[in-house]
């Protein structure tokens, strides 16, 4: 009935991912739940740990040429004639961050409306320090790619295409150019929030299947062609994306294996025989959790 229901699914809620997991191995240490399911999860939220610390750290240190005073002023808007409007120092870093690859370009100027005449009075507002920044986080996200390029092939068996750099050339120089994630405006943009939670609902959908797929923008083939859509000028993107990136690497493959469990037949008849479904449920809200870059 309705109250027996309500019962088991408060009563599953208060129980720990691992707490289900033992009770599963008749509380034996090292049980095949543990084994297939918890161990790996825990091996992998270790690692993700550990990488996203040494990332607060390399990330810190490239922020770091930016001295107190300039930091008080990357969000003061500068009025740029060219363009008939005000941009603060972040959102001309994050332009430039744009202009490392040939997507990228197409996607900054057919969100904004801008051609290269606009661009290049953007860029010629930038120092070189904050041009060897732009540079320095291009380099950085690279140090990822071979990981992620093996990690696609483990999974698919094909490694990903990747994106080309194209040279930056400014005042101070030539820059070699790199990849940046695309990150479409919701705040500018009715179809960027359409995109948005298009987005998180499959993300949601797939976890609740046990087929949590971590985010994964990085790793996905860019679409060729013209897209109108406003980007997001801003310098958070950066530290979104390196965690993004660091999750993908940590989980996507547990997901994978989890997912196969939680979804054959046979699993789900035995939890819900000797268990009840609130308790499978409780094991499929996890998966989704760490989809969703929240490892219980």
């Amino acid at each position: 009935n309705k109250a027996k229901s309500f019962a088991q699914g408060v009563f599953a809620s208060h129980k720990k991912f691992s707490n289900i997991i033992r009770w599963f191995d008749g509380f034996k240490d090292g049980g095949i739940g543990y084994q297939v399911l918890q161990r790996p999860l825990q091996e992998r939220t270790n690692w993700a740990s550990a990488e996203k610390a040494k990332a607060t750290t390399a990330l810190a240190d490239i922020f770091s040429v930016f001295g107190f005073k300039e930091r008080s002023k990357l969000y003061t808007p500068v009025f740029i004639e060219e363009i008939n409007e005000s941009l603060s120092k972040s959102a001309m870093l994050a332009v430039a961050l744009n202009w490392g690859n040939a997507i990228n370009r197409q996607r900054i100027m057919g969100g904004e409306k801008w051609g290269h005449v606009q661009i290049q009075a953007i860029m010629d507002r930038l120092s070189k320090k904050e041009m060897d920044f732009v540079q320095s986080v291009w380099d950085y996200y690279d140090t990822f790619w071979e990981a992620v390029a093996a990690k696609e092939k483990r999974v698919s068996g094909v490694a990903p295409t990747k994106v080309e750099p194209l040279p930056v050339y400014t005042k101070h120089g030539t820059y070699r150019g790199g990849y940046h994630p695309i990150k479409f405006s919701p705040e500018r943009s009715n179809e960027a929030f359409k995109h948005m939670i298009s987005a998180a609902e499959e993300t949601g959908k797939l976890g609740a299947f046990g087929r949590g797929m971590t985010k994964r923008d990085h790793a996905k083939e860019r679409v060729e062609g013209e897209v109108n859509i406003a980007m997001r000028l801003d310098l958070d993107v950066v530290f979104e994306h390196v965690t993004e990136v660091i999750q993908d690497l940590a989980f996507h493959e547990y997901l994978i294996d989890a997912g196969r469990i939680l979804n054959h037949e046979d699993f789900h008849a035995a939890v819900v025989t000797k268990y009840n479904d609130a308790i499978f449920a409780q094991l499929k809200a996890t998966t989704a959790d760490v989809a969703l870059g929240e490892v219980p």
